[in-house]
C-alpha cells in the first residue's frame, strides 16, 4: 500500500503543475481471475485525486492486457 500512496503523491504533484496522468495495471495469465481488485484500486486513486483531477469515464477503461484510467488536471 505504500507504493500506491507514491504514486498517488507523485501524480498529485504532476497534477497540480498541469500535466495529464495515466495509470495502468497490467493482468497476466490467471491474474485476470482478479480483475475486479484492478478496478477496485484504480476507483480508490481516482477518488483519492478527485480534488486535483478528473476523469473522463465513471469507471475505468478495459485494455487488451488489463485496466487504466487517464486524470486530466482541474
Amino acid at each position: 500500500m505504500n507504493d500506491l500512496q507514491l504514486k498517488i503523491k507523485k501524480a498529485r504533484e504532476m497534477l497540480g503543475d498541469k500535466f495529464n496522468v495515466k495509470f495502468f495495471i497490467k493482468l497476466k495469465g490467471r491474474e485476470k481471475i482478479f480483475a475486479e481488485k484492478a478496478v477496485e484500486k484504480l476507483n480508490l486513486i481516482r477518488t483519492e485525486l478527485a480534488d486535483v483531477g478528473k476523469s473522463q469515464y465513471d469507471k475505468p477503461k478495459e485494455e487488451m492486457s488489463g485496466y487504466s484510467i487517464i486524470l486530466f488536471s482541474k
